[in-house]
């Protein structure tokens, strides 16, 4: 829980459910947003400790491309 506190002494608010690559298709839409608004020198400037994950944006990208290839090909393996 957060600020340390034991999970039992918090209140569920929010439950979902949603297969992994709905989460990271999210993710992907949202790191694209941040960085067609910002761009990687605009980003750097705004969080003056950390670059754009480029590598790691472009890795989400390809594993949502496969996974979604996936889905629709399963025997695809």
């Amino acid at each position: 829980m957060w600020g340390g506190q034991p999970d039992s002494g918090g209140e569920l608010i929010f439950n979902n459910y949603c297969l992994p690559v709905t989460f990271a298709t999210a993710a992907r839409e949202c790191a694209t947003e941040v960085l067609n608004t910002y761009g990687n020198e605009k980003y750097e400037k705004k969080w003056a400790e950390h670059k754009f994950h480029l590598t790691q944006f472009q890795e989400l990208r390809r594993l949502v491309k496969k996974s979604k290839f996936l889905l629709i090909n399963p025997s695809s393996k």
